[in-house]
């Protein structure tokens, strides 16, 4: 008996609460959302443990860890094993790096595409990726190209939270052409937090690595209630 197929989508830079009040009935019908902590506070560590299962910062140059620990095994290695046809897609440098087999794309706004290319080359059953970067800054997307406001020397988070909130809403009408389209279990979540805050905006922030607004993602899982 084959298995069933499955799709993972990886929402760039999105917390856990800013998921909880977004309008994306699509992405919240797979199950309950339930609060998870990522790896990492940004992409890089987070994906290596996602996707390679290493205890995160392992991949950095000279990292310590680098020379005790074995490197971990990749999990399309292993959904491979367990006889999946696998394919990822992403727009992001650092998780095409820890992962070549993934299909990249040198521009953010390229969900609707990614989804096309897979849609016409799966094979069954699939495990797929899909990281998602329109839900990070600027938080563009097709037909919705934009710069971060800022105003005084200082980014208007009010308006910039609404712009990820409007971003997700894009995502999850895609992501519902996508349920229609094949018979799969979904498991939805993100690779870390936001910062919306005048101080310190964003992610990126080498003092702010571990604050809860960067680790608290959300987690949502077909089947999971």
């Amino acid at each position: 008996m084959s298995p069933r197929s499955l799709v993972v989508i990886f929402l760039d830079s999105v917390g856990y609460e800013q998921f909880v009040r977004a309008n994306v009935p699509n992405m919240k019908s797979v199950g309950a959302v339930h609060l998870a902590l990522s790896h990492g506070s940004w992409t890089g560590p987070s994906f290596a443990s996602l996707l390679l299962g290493e205890p995160p910062w392992c991949t950095v140059p000279n990292c310590e860890h680098n020379k005790i620990l074995p490197r971990c095994t990749n999990i399309f290695d292993e959904m491979w094993k367990k006889g999946y046809h696998c394919y990822g897609y992403t727009s992001s440098p650092w998780a095409k790096a820890l992962e070549k087999r993934m299909k990249y794309y040198d521009y953010s706004e390229c969900l609707e595409d990614m989804l096309d290319d897979f849609l016409s080359r799966k094979k069954e059953p699939f495990f797929v990726i899909f990281h998602v970067l329109e839900t990070h800054m600027p938080y563009s997307f097709k037909g919705h190209t934009r710069k971060t406001v800022w105003e005084g020397g200082k980014p208007r988070v009010d308006i910039e939270r609404q712009a990820q909130l409007k971003a997700l809403e894009y995502v999850d009408k895609q992501i519902g052409k996508l349920m229609r389209e094949v018979e799969a279990d979904f498991l939805i979540t993100s690779d870390h937090g936001e910062i919306f805050d005048e101080e310190h905006y964003g992610h990126m922030w080498q003092d702010l690595s571990f604050c809860p607004e960067l680790l608290k993602v959300p987690i949502v899982a077909t089947g999971v209630v």
